[in-house]
Formats: structure tokens, C-alpha cells, sequence
């Protein structure tokens, strides 16, 4: 208190001698101004009295009134400051220098910063022309205020908000509450919060994902592939979250699902979410009521290693005595279960073998070579699986032969549900399936004299044309009870065979099935004589057609034949190989084909 007023008093003091300066100066110019011009004591005198008051004071009026516009321009200036930013909502990002506008469609767009400038001058001089000597300093002024206005803080309307979760769901997530939380974390990206790992187990969300990176890191330098991880590298539990996504199509694109007009509305309502919900996990503690929503994105977290064997063992296995599970259906088994609980590979193969050596004790198995025991196996025939139980090591031993660096390791005692399927489609695979490798050492690989009766025949089989016929070849038995799908055919083929070709998930690439069992180059043959000869007997024009027409008729001739239907692609690719010298641009059969 002393200090201050101690200041206080220093101030006045020197205000007082400055003002006491002044006058001594005036008083001493005036006493100088007399002494020098002696014969002008009466005009001074009459200058001082006279007309230096009017001259002051027209002088204060006039400061007083600078004051009072000065300060009405300030008010009316504020004014249309605060107008303009309520009214316009403008915001900016200073890391990549971006400016946004919120627009009336309830839309955020990246706007250009002349823009912005070019609408705040005409604004005021179309509307507020008393503005105008202040026009280039409340630009200013107005730049600054939008420059502190973040887009990561706007609050998007309600309209937004709904527009973004309709985009998200059902098309990407099956629930509002998965599409909330994986927002939220997107949201928490943006704002540097903790840093988790966010696992997609599906990888066919890779270049969607991909896209929706570089469409963050354009608008607000952000990688969010940083924080999104599609495969499991020994991450710390604790620092892992799991997010649940639908299967799209690998070649499905971003612009599939959100407008690119719409990308800045899901940034910024995900940055909203987080900045409401805290974070992502105080949307699962506070805000999420879906425990399966919850359960799922902790799972990592709330099962340690050991946890998860366990859950493993005992939903995919099961205890029977004199039967034993091989390494090799021990593997796939451990990916059937990855699939099942849709989480990403916690274990690689060496350390799932480590885990379960370590802790063997605690899950109740026997691991031992196959060499030191003379266990069976699978389980004994108390279903109806006997048919194949009868051959099931040979169909075993064959396998082994064609991976030799296969491990004998076996976990006695114990069997599964899904062996009697793999075992089934290894035995239909081995005896009916040819594939051209010439590094692949399989008693079916098709050799030169093979390949020269069949001219060259080029083998591709699709997946959906395999699980047709591996389904016709199956009897009734138990394991009819286990749904077969394609993607199931793609994880043994994957599995067990490694060397086979997949493209797009369809196609086997130069793998083919024995002409007993599927004839594709005959039954081909078959219609083509059948079409030409009901043309020719139906006195049918025999003019140029297209081959998509006759593969139409074909589709019909197979239908009512009972015949399985060869798909497009490999008729019009032995249609080209055999016959295309008759082909126009590939796509016209010529009338010379029906003279063949």
C-alpha cells in the first residue's frame, strides 16, 4: 500500500513541475517578445488577450469532437465486428494456415483468406459507409478475431451432427454407439490427447482409411494412420483400443460412404465429440450404455495374455481323451478364433507356441511331439463323421508332406469342432483340385502333357464356383450342422496352402478342377454345337453376334441342363482362347463361327 502510494504521489509531483514548466516558458516568451519588439507591447498584448482564447478554445471543440467520432467509430465498428462474426462464422487452423467457413447448409468448407478479406471490405462499404475511414483497420481487426477462432472449438448445429452419424451408420458401423466412439477418437487425435493404438481388425478398411488420413492431414496436418493400427506388434495392452468397422470392398472408395463435400463436417463434429465426451474412454465410462460397445473397444485392456488363451482354449477347444490336435490345425484354429472374437493377432506364431509351453499348467493341455504319442487325431465317430475318419491320417501325413517345415508339435487329448471341416475340405482339395505351380511339390500339379491336351487351357476357379462343388461332394453328416461360407474356404486355402493366388478375394488363380468332376471345356463345347444347330434349325439369321448374348443363352441351356453355371469371365476367356480368330474386338462373335 505504501509502495503505490508513494508512486502516486512521485506521478503527481511531476505533473505539477511540468505544468509549472509551461508557464514559466509562456510567461518567459511573452517577457521576450516585449523586450525584442518594444513598439508591439499593444498588438501582443491584444494577440494574447483577445484572440489566443477563441484559438484555444476552437481547438479543444475540436479535439472533443474527434474524441466523440473517434469513439462512436469504435462502438459502431465493434459492433459490426461482432455482427460479421455471428453472421458469418468464419474459423481457422494455424498449423496448416487453413481458413473455414460454416455455412447455411449446416456445411464446413475451406474458404480463401482474399475471400474473406474481399467480403469484409465490400460489406462495409455496400452497408456501413460511416465505416469507411475505418474499413482497412476493422479488416484488421476482423482477420485477427477469425484468426483466433479455431475450427477444432466450433460447434457444429444439431442438423451436422445427425448428417455425419446417418453417413457413418448402418454403411460403416452396425450401431450410432460404435460410429460415437470411433468420432470421439478421431476427435481426440486432432487434439493431441493420450495417445492409444486403435485397432481395425478388417483389412479391407486399409485404403479407406487411408484416404480418410490424407484427407485429415490436409486440412489439419494430422496422420491419423499414426494412432490406427490393422496388424498387432507386441503393443502394451493397456495402450490398446479396439474398434469395430462392417467388411466393405477392398476396391471400395471413401467418396463410397462420405462426400467430399461432407469430409470437414465429420472432423469437426469427431472434434466437437471429443472436446464434449473429455475423451474417448469417458465416452465408455460416462456417456456409452452399449456394453457390447464397451466390452469390445477394452477387450485388449481388460484381457491380458494369459486371459485370452484361456478364452481360447475353451470356446474353440474342447478336452477328449486319445485324441490329439496338430501344430499346423492348432494355428488355424487360433485364427478361426481372431476371426470369431474379431480382434487383431496378439500372438504371433512363435509367441503363441511360447505362451502356451509357459503356461500349459494353467490352461490344462499336454504339449508334446507327435513322435511321443500314439494319440488319434480327432475325436472318436459319435456324430456321423465316420465316413472320413477312416482315411484322416493319410489326408494328414499328406499334408504334412507338402509343408515340410511344419512343426510336430501336438496338443494331446484335446479336439474341435471345426477339425472335422478342415479335414473334409484338405481330403476334397487334395484328390479333386489341380493347381500349376512348378515350385509346388502336389502329386495334382499339372504338367507339360497336361497342359498340351488341354491347349494350353488357362485354370482359374472361383471361390464361390469351389464351395458350390465342395458342398455337392459332402454327405450329411454332423458337420453340415457348421455354416460353410467362401470366406471360410479363403482362410483354409490361405491357411493350408499359401502358395495358391487370390485375386480379389474371387478368383483362384491357375488352380482348376478335374475334368471328372467339372467338365468346363466340354459343356462348353456342348452348347456351342447345340446353338448352332437350333440356329441353323430354327432357319435363324447366322449373322454376327455378341459373345455377352450367347453367353446368355448359355446361362439358360446350363439351367436346363442341371448343369453348375461357368462363371462370365473364364467362358469369354476360353471363348477368346479357343475361337479368337472368329472374335471381333472380343466382343462380336462373326458369322464364320456358326460354319465351323
Amino acid at each position: 500500500m505504501n509502495t503505490t502510494a508513494n508512486t502516486a504521489n512521485m506521478a503527481n509531483i511531476t505533473i505539477n513541475d511540468d505544468d509549472n514548466n509551461l508557464e514559466t516558458e509562456c510567461v518567459g516568451t511573452v517577457k521576450k517578445l516585449f523586450a525584442q519588439y518594444p513598439n508591439m507591447k499593444q498588438k501582443i498584448h491584444h494577440h494574447i488577450k483577445n484572440l489566443l482564447p477563441g484559438i484555444c478554445e476552437n481547438a479543444c471543440h475540436q479535439q472533443k469532437e474527434r474524441e466523440e467520432r473517434k469513439n462512436t467509430l469504435e462502438e459502431k465498428s465493434d459492433e459490426f465486428i461482432e455482427e460479421f462474426m455471428a453472421k458469418t462464422r468464419f474459423f481457422y487452423y494455424s498449423p496448416t494456415d487453413l481458413f473455414f467457413t460454416y455455412s447455411d447448409e449446416k456445411i464446413y468448407k475451406v474458404v480463401k483468406e482474399d475471400n474473406i478479406q474481399h467480403l469484409i471490405l465490400t460489406t462495409v462499404t455496400s452497408n456501413f459507409p460511416e465505416l469507411m475511414p475505418w474499413k482497412y483497420k476493422i479488416k484488421i481487426q476482423l482477420m485477427k478475431r477469425i484468426k483466433e477462432n479455431s475450427v477444432l472449438k466450433s460447434i457444429p448445429e444439431s442438423e451436422t451432427i445427425q448428417d455425419v452419424i446417418q453417413l457413418l451408420v448402418p454403411s460403416l458401423f452396425s450401431t450410432k454407439d460404435y460410429a460415437k466412439y470411433f468420432l470421439t477418437v478421431i476427435g481426440d487425435i486432432l487434439h493431441k490427447k493420450k495417445s492409444y493404438y486403435y485397432f481395425i481388425h478388417s483389412k479391407t478398411l486399409i485404403p479407406l482409411l487411408k484416404e480418410l488420413s490424407q484427407e485429415c492431414y490436409k486440412f489439419f496436418g494430422v496422420n491419423l494412420l499414426n494412432h490406427f493400427k490393422f496388424k498387432y506388434y507386441e503393443h502394451a495392452n493397456d495402450d490398446c483400443r479396439l474398434i469395430q468397422m462392417r467388411e466393405i470392398s477392398p476396391s471400395s472408395l471413401l467418396c463410397n460412404f462420405i462426400d467430399s463435400d461432407r469430409l470437414l463436417n465429420l472432423f469437426c463434429v469427431a472434434s466437437h465429440y471429443s472436446t464434449r465426451h473429455v475423451c474417448g474412454d469417458s465416452y465408455l465410462e460416462n456417456y456409452c450404455n452399449n456394453y457390447s460397445v464397451i466390452n469390445y473397444a477394452l477387450y485388449l485392456k481388460n484381457n491380458k495374455g494369459i486371459e485370452i488363451l484361456l478364452q481360447f482354449m475353451n470356446t474353440t477347444t474342447e478336452e477328449c481323451k486319445g485324441y490329439h490336435i496338430s501344430w499346423k490345425n492348432m494355428l488355424y484354429l487360433w485364427k478361426v478364433f481372431i476371426e470369431e472374437e474379431n480382434i487383431p493377432n496378439v500372438f504371433f506364431n512363435h509367441s503363441l507356441k511360447q505362451m502356451l509351453f509357459t503356461h500349459s499348467s494353467e490352461l490344462g493341455i499336454t504339449i508334446c511331439s507327435s513322435n511321443e504319442s500314439n494319440a488319434h487325431p480327432l475325436p472318436p465317430p459319435n456324430t456321423n463323421y465316420h465316413n472320413f475318419y477312416n482315411n484322416m491320417h493319410d489326408n494328414a501325413h499328406m499334408h504334412d508332406n507338402v509343408h515340410e517345415n511344419s512343426d510336430n508339435l501336438i496338443i494331446k487329448n484335446r479336439t474341435s469342432k471345426h477339425l472335422p471341416f478342415v479335414c473334409n475340405f484338405i481330403s476334397y482339395w487334395e484328390s479333386n483340385i489341380i493347381f500349376c505351380y512348378n515350385d509346388y511339390n502336389n502329386t495334382n500339379t499339372c504338367d507339360e502333357e497336361e497342359e498340351e491336351e488341354e491347349e494350353e487351357e488357362e485354370y482359374e476357379l472361383e471361390i464361390d464356383e469351389l464351395l458350390m462343388l465342395f458342398n455337392k461332394s459332402i454327405k450329411k453328416s454332423a458337420t453340415t450342422l457348421l455354416h460353410r461360407s467362401d470366406k471360410m474356404l479363403l482362410d483354409l486355402i490361405r491357411h493350408f496352402y499359401p502358395d495358391v493366388i487370390i485375386e480379389d478375394d474371387k478368383y483362384l488363380i491357375k488352380v482348376g478342377i478335374k475334368p471328372e468332376i467339372w467338365n468346363k471345356r466340354k459343356e462348353i463345347e456342348e452348347f456351342n454345337e447345340y446353338y448352332k444347330t437350333s440356329a441353323a434349325t430354327a432357319g435363324s439369321s447366322m449373322n454376327s453376334q455378341s459373345l455377352y448374348s450367347i453367353y446368355q443363352s448359355y446361362c439358360k441351356y446350363a439351367f436346363d441342363k442341371g448343369y453348375s453355371v461357368i462363371s462370365k469371365r473364364w467362358f469369354e476367356k476360353y471363348f477368346i482362347s479357343k475361337y479368337g480368330i472368329f472374335l471381333i474386338d472380343n466382343t462380336i462373335v462373326s458369322s464364320k463361327w456358326f460354319q465351323l
